[in-house]
């Protein structure tokens, strides 16, 4: 049997075997807008339709067959497009009264609809919100351009050895406006500890401000003397002060209470300084004096809080650049306090061992990931789960708490994101509620040890816990059974209360098929974004990108549609070795030199964090990621550098970095020293039978919800000095023990609060959001405040039944 065309020099039909025909060209036709064959049922090209100059043997070969996809018909629609128009010319004989294919799709202009009540709200929050967003923005220009740095001048003298006083009067060091002002700020230069370590020693300089008051018209009245109380800064023996290098510390005074009575009477001030070294101090001063008050102060430091939460909590704008903005104002606060910060400074406010430390890491998964090693692992698992859900996970979140208890949290964080993700994709799971299980897990197992979270790690190593009997060995028994206690009762109430039904978290396949093609517009839409209109090149790949993302965004509207038919349910078992097989097809390790590389510089580096702990090396976190990283770059050959840069998430390391300048600022303002100094207060008025109880309630509770919407290292850096002041005070007898484990427990916990409250909580969320997967505030707090308030309330129950039944202390 032979077919049939009409030659293109004669008007004579000639034979050509079947066999040369292959698939036809899709036709889009404009009436229906469905693919139809060229030739379906016709044996006969007419004359007034298109014509092939060469035989039918030249059609390429399509992928039109009755199991492709929308995209692999749509994409080859578009190559029988092309070559259409290299191969088929126009016969210009009369057009036949009949519908014609055309050769592309006609741009259909929507008729504009009149705006309804939400499209005139959506109006105006659009412009609501750019209009006070660039208002801030006027505001921080002026204020920085009319307002300049601080600039002060340090007064050097010598702090004579042996607890021997000696004054410096203010008006030395060019002071004498400060009388009329409410805040003395006083600035000390000299060879200090470092903040997190000024508790390690036993030598120190105090300082106190001292006011002599006496009546102007009697000279020979008794002299009234003022002194607050003294400050303590951390030094290091006298004999390794040479060669320190000199640090900064700024603490602050207020006198607007004696403003008043100053009118009235002579007043003289002094810095009195004394220090217990064995030999004399070098010591720089400088004060600054501002009209603000301490409640000013506070009250500004709230309003920078609550504006960053806002932004955050409603997704107006991307929390990275919310951290931004609030962190620019913030600065301008500083400056309208007349404490405006240089850039060096603002340079050294930020955590570069943090910021080290997640960069490496996120150059070291990107390579990893090249490897297909988190597919084959999440492939893997399902096979060991046999598709059980909630054994894969719940295995899964035992491994993270595991590994967070001996490793850096944001390391394993980063090293199982990528494989949470893969594993709910495998097992048709809603990621993003296994992942925030996973963070709270990760941030629950960080606390059992004296090394899983930077909160404990500043209390261990503090050495006025260590001579209260804080050491590694007893710090990580108490935790570890209290957190053994909190994840039970945890795991308990996420599997049979929070996602009791799988259904909650087990997606099906029509939702599946809409998330997928859903992060798939996303990710096209974004490597859209990527590239720049400026050259020809580049906005011709822009164009067609943004055809591809219209194509799928009309197949999402389709797919949304209610469906017709009805799904045959295939058994559980056949199921699983259906998926099983196609899966360890799909997923294979794609490059196992690499694999080996990766694996042999990744455990090089593990090696490194876990040394930490021993003295006498000189090598941190931040420098091991990084090392490693670099070594990883080394050692792989023809990999594309670029592409990996560009896949580390440089928005999380810029929220990062604006946030560390929202802490300072606070911290600046007073909003730490208040919180610490309330607690103490309220301690200090509850009768003495229950004070106990109330401490540890009270710093536990505070440090928890601190903790949610604070960083957790000033707190607990803040926290240190009053517990330590607490459990020594005589007329209190507070032992030291409860207070250290309620502070741990708060500190560490409180962290699954927000999506704010640890580092770990980022970092998921911006590997996540690479993934397609979006971790909003309201999101993550729905999840995360529960959890956090059932696990503090079982770590203040634990410690309740130790301290309180047992008498563990």
């Amino acid at each position: 049997m032979a077919a049939k065309a009409l030659s293109d020099s004669s008007g004579e039909y000639l034979p050509i075997p079947v066999s040369c025909i292959r698939d036809p060209p899709k036709w889009r036709d404009d009436r229906r807008c469905e693919k139809v064959p060229l030739v379906k049922s016709v044996p006969f090209v007419k004359s007034d339709s298109f014509v092939p100059a060469n035989s039918y043997s030249t059609f390429p070969t399509l992928l039109g067959t009755a199991e492709s996809k929308d995209e692999e018909e749509s994409s080859s629609c578009e190559l029988s497009d092309e070559w259409l128009k290299r191969h088929f010319s126009a016969r210009k004989f009369p057009r036949s009264t009949r519908h014609e294919p055309q050769l592309s799709e006609p741009e259909f202009t929507p008729m504009p609809q009149p705006w309804g009540f939400k499209e005139w709200v959506a109006f105006i929050r659009t412009w609501f919100r750019i209009a006070v967003m660039a208002t801030i923005c006027c505001l921080d220009v002026v204020l920085l351009s009319m307002i300049a740095e601080k600039k002060y001048r340090l007064h050097l003298t010598s702090v004579p050895p042996n607890e021997t006083e000696q004054e410096v009067p203010l008006e030395l060091l060019g002071s004498k406006a400060s009388e009329n002002y409410q805040t003395l700020k006083v600035i000390f230069s000299g060879p200090f500890l470092p903040e997190v370590y000024r508790n390690l020693s036993q030598y120190s300089l105090n300082s106190s401000l001292v006011v002599r008051m006496m009546p102007w018209d009697d000279p020979i009245a008794d002299v009234i003397e003022l002194v607050t109380k003294d400050i303590s800064i951390g030094l290091l023996p006298y004999k390794y002060l040479v060669g320190t290098e000199n640090s900064i510390v700024t603490h602050t005074f207020e006198q607007g209470h004696l403003l008043h009575a100053c009118l009235k009477m002579r007043c003289e001030r002094f810095i009195r300084l004394s220090s217990n070294l064995n030999g004399p101090l070098p010591v720089g001063l400088a004060l600054l004096a501002y009209r603000t008050t301490a409640d000013e102060n506070l009250l500004f430091a709230g309003l920078i809080l609550l504006g960053l939460y806002i932004l955050i909590s409603f997704e107006i704008i991307h929390r990275t650049l919310a951290t931004m903005i609030v962190a620019t104002t913030g600065v301008c606060v500083l400056a309208y306090i007349d404490e405006r910060p240089s850039m060096s400074q603002l340079a050294t406010w930020m955590d570069v061992e943090t910021l080290s430390l997640l960069f490496g890491m996120m150059v070291v998964v990107s390579v990893l990931s090249e490897t297909g090693l988190f597919d084959w692992f999440a492939v893997r698992a399902y096979k060991l789960a046999k598709g059980a859900a909630w054994s894969v996970v719940t295995i899964l979140l035992a491994t993270v708490a595991i590994t967070s208890a001996f490793l850096d949290n944001v390391t394993t964080i980063l090293l199982m994101t990528p494989i949470t993700i893969r594993l709910c994709e495998v097992m048709e799971l809603e990621p993003i509620p296994v992942l925030l299980l996973m963070i709270m897990y990760s941030n629950i197992g960080g606390t059992a040890t004296a090394i899983g979270d930077p909160p404990n790690v500043l209390i261990v190593s503090d050495k006025k816990m260590q001579e209260g009997g804080i050491y590694f060995g007893n710090f990580t028994l108490h935790m570890l059974i209290g957190v053994l206690f909190v994840t039970v009762g945890v795991h308990f109430f996420v599997r049979y209360y929070l996602f009791k039904e799988l259904n909650k978290v087990k997606r099906t396949e029509a939702e599946e098929a809409e998330d997928d093609l859903e992060r798939e517009i996303w990710m096209w839409q974004r490597a859209e974004s990527s590239f720049s209109p400026y050259s020809r090149q580049e906005l011709f790949v822009r164009k067609m990108l943004d055809k591809k993302v219209r194509r799928l965004k009309r197949r999402l509207t389709k797919r949304k549609k209610p469906a017709t038919a009805h799904n045959v349910q295939e058994p559980a078992d056949a199921k699983f070795q259906m998926n099983l097989r196609k899966l360890e097809e799909k997923y294979k390790i794609r490059d196992w030199v690499l694999l080996v590389k990766c694996l042999i510089v990744l455990t090089v580096m593990m090696v490194g964090f876990f040394a930490q702990a021993v003295e006498g090396l000189q090598i941190s976190l931040g420098w091991v990621a990084v090392l490693g990283a670099l070594t990883l770059l080394a050692v792989t050959d023809g990999l594309d550098v670029e592409a990996v840069l560009a896949r580390v998430e440089w928005t999380t390391l810029l929220f990062f970095g604006s946030l560390f300048i929202i802490m300072e600022t606070l911290k600046r303002l007073g909003l730490l020293d208040y919180i610490g100094l309330q607690i103490e207060t309220v301690i200090l008025a509850v009768s003495p039978q229950y004070r106990l109880l109330a401490a540890v309630s009270l710093v536990i509770w505070t440090s928890a919800f601190a903790s949610s919407f604070i960083d957790n290292i000033p707190f607990t850096a803040m926290m240190i000095g009053i517990i330590t002041r607490l459990a020594s005070s005589s007329g209190l007898n507070l032992p030291l023990e409860p207070l250290v484990w309620a502070l741990s427990f708060g500190a560490c916990l409180g962290g699954n609060g927000t999506l704010i409250g640890a580092s770990a909580n980022v970092v998921c969320a911006g590997v996540a959001g690479q993934h397609g997967y979006k971790i909003s505030f309201l999101r993550f707090m729905r999840t995360g405040m529960p959890i956090m308030i059932l696990s503090v309330f079982l770590a203040h129950a634990y410690l309740i039944i130790c301290h309180f039944v047992f008498v563990w202390h």
